[in-house]
């Protein structure tokens, strides 16, 4: 149990606290957690949704054909 000034809070109650307060991104930065720590603490997490990764980092090797479009200033004939 942890005590602060005349209150004892559990580690239960401490983190029920801390979630209350901080957002997502403001607890990573408070606890400057980093993006390797995140995967390595819930690489079976990353396993289960594997094929969406996959999916999704393949789209970003893909070129975009807007840009391609855009890029293209030769002619056709």
């Amino acid at each position: 149990m942890l005590t602060h000034n005349k209150y004892s809070l559990t580690m239960d109650e401490i983190k029920e606290r801390v979630l209350q307060r901080y957002d997502p991104d403001d607890l990573i930065e408070s606890l400057d957690i980093s993006s390797e720590e995140i995967l390595d603490r819930f690489e079976d997490k990353l396993i289960a949704r594997l094929e969406q990764f996959e999916e999704e980092l393949q789209d970003d090797t893909r070129p975009d054909t807007d840009e391609e479009d855009e890029a293209y200033t030769g002619s056709f004939y």
